[in-house]
This record gives C-alpha cells, structure tokens and sequence, in this order.
C-alpha cells in the first residue's frame, strides 16, 4: 500500500503562487481520500482488490478527479 508522508516548507513562493500550491494540494488530498475509501468499500463488499485502472475508471466521474 502507498503511504504518503509529508515534509516541512522548504521553498518561499510568491503569495499568487502559494495560493495555486495549496489549491492544488488540497485536491490532490480529497482525490487521494475519495480513491481510498472507494478501494476499501469494494474490498469489503466484494473482497478483491481492484487494480489502478479500476479505480481510475471509478473516479472518472469524481468532482475531484476533473
């Protein structure tokens, strides 16, 4: 399983553009949790695991994936 570990702010953006970074991580968090939980409710409702391809084709339609 992936684990996604975080560091300390290494860099000093511009205020226009540590908008965007936050904008851009904030999705990428709720997409990562969306994939998350949908890969856990199939494994318990069907016990498989589903591959990545799966997944992707299950998010497509996510608010967050667009």
């Amino acid at each position: 399983m992936l684990s996604y570990g975080g560091q300390e702010i290494l860099i000093y953006p511009a205020q226009f553009l540590r908008v965007i970074l936050e904008v851009v991580c904030e999705k990428f968090n709720k997409l990562a949790n969306c994939g998350s939980y949908s890969s856990r409710q199939l494994y318990f409702k069907k016990g498989k695991i589903k591959s990545i391809f799966d997944l992707h084709r299950l998010m497509k339609d996510n608010p967050h994936f667009n």
